[in-house]
């Protein structure tokens, strides 16, 4: 084959803001089969390699073997370069469980296999993200990201400046984003932390909500979704947040969280309708706004809410009549793969890709596998 696929632009990863890293773990601890740090770079670049192989191969896509494993090889490396600098420790059990989760998932290869599952990661996304750790505690000088202390996925540490007012700005220090549950204290997305609070607690949105009741950051908790027949409101003014993620809102009549409405059922101007369905808004005066079907890659649309694809792309140019012309729905753009995901998409021209990447100028870029994207 020839030497296009994965090996065009994607080592693009680098120890940024996102890179999730914990605590604990020493450089020797681990199993006997699990790689030393010396030959990590190179045993998940054959391991990541391989899985990717059959996944192009099976999609009729191009892949380059001799350009892909020194291509990764040399990516991991430039992160686990960061060890030798003294404040980051590798642990030898993550990187066993990082390989073998790219094996495991070398049998999954499918168009979507890079799509968040409903956990919020992939299974190696995790694995790997805990290969390397942080020792900086939270205040604590750093230089960059990596250094910081943080078990992902629940934590992630950023090293950045310091805000404090007597702070030499030239100098970064540690901070770490810390999801909590329902019940747990928690700050509100409006409200800034303070100069010297180095550990922001925010809920996990796939649980619940930062309840702004509370009044001050210190007694705000979060609050979990209320589910389906629960109260949204009570008056006079108490209001729950419906679990949208399970297709519920808040009815105005009932003041429970009922589901959206589905195909074919009514709705309001502007109202959300059921996955897969918009409000398509009456046409006559007195008529009622129905629930309508999305449409599919191709089809004549308003607005992005028609379209399966959230994408409705406009002509360039305005109708022969002077009017507005009608777009049409369009693939989805997709020009953040998942780290080192194993699908289609990661072999440079899959299912994902558009525009000039189809056209061949550039691969999809990838983000580095041990940088988590959230």
């Amino acid at each position: 084959m020839k030497s296009l696929g994965v090996v065009g632009t994607l080592g693009v990863g680098f120890l940024g803001l996102a890179m999730a890293v914990g605590v604990g773990g020493l450089g020797g601890a681990g199993c006997s089969g699990a790689p030393a740090y010396d030959d990590f770079a190179s045993t998940l670049a054959s391991t990541y390699c391989d899985a990717l192989e059959g996944c192009c191969e099976a999609a009729k896509f191009e892949y380059d073997e001799q350009s892909c494993v020194p291509q990764v090889t040399a990516e991991v490396q430039r992160t686990a370069d960061v060890v030798k600098r003294g404040k980051v420790i590798y642990d030898k059990t993550a990187a066993d469980a990082c390989v073998e989760a790219y094996k495991a998932r070398a049998l999954l290869c499918v168009e979507d296999a890079g799509a968040t599952p409903a956990s919020g990661f992939e299974p190696y996304v995790e694995a790997c993200a805990k290969v390397f750790k942080g020792t900086v505690s939270p205040g604590g000088e750093c230089t960059e990201s990596a250094e910081c202390q943080a078990d992902f996925p629940r934590e992630i540490g950023a090293c950045s400046t310091d805000n404090r007012p007597s702070a030499d700005r030239t100098k970064k220090v540690c901070y770490k984003q810390v999801r909590v549950g329902p019940g747990e204290v928690c700050a509100t997305s409006q409200t800034a932390p303070s100069p010297d609070q180095f550990e922001i607690k925010s809920c996990d949105p796939a649980t619940g909500y930062c309840d702004g009741a509370g009044g001050a950051d210190t007694t705000r908790k979060c609050r979990a979704y209320a589910k389906a027949g629960e109260d949204c409101f009570t008056p006079p003014s108490t209001i729950v947040q419906c679990d949208v993620r399970a297709g519920l809102s808040c009815d105005p009549t009932s003041r429970k969280c009922i589901a959206l409405p589905p195909v074919g059922q009514p709705c309001t101007a502007g109202q959300q309708c059921a996955k897969g369905a918009y409000c398509l808004r009456a046409t006559t005066p007195g008529g009622a706004s129905t629930c309508t079907a999305q449409k599919g890659d191709g089809s004549d649309c308003d607005s992005s809410a028609e379209c399966l694809s959230s994408s409705c792309e406009s002509p360039p140019t305005t109708g022969g009549d002077g009017g507005r012309p009608k777009g049409k729905c369009g693939v989805a753009t997709d020009n953040t793969a998942n780290p080192f995901e194993v699908s289609p998409r990661s072999c440079g021209f899959g299912p994902a890709a558009r525009g000039p990447v189809d056209g061949g100028v550039q691969p999809i870029q990838t983000q580095s596998i041990l940088r988590p994207l959230r």
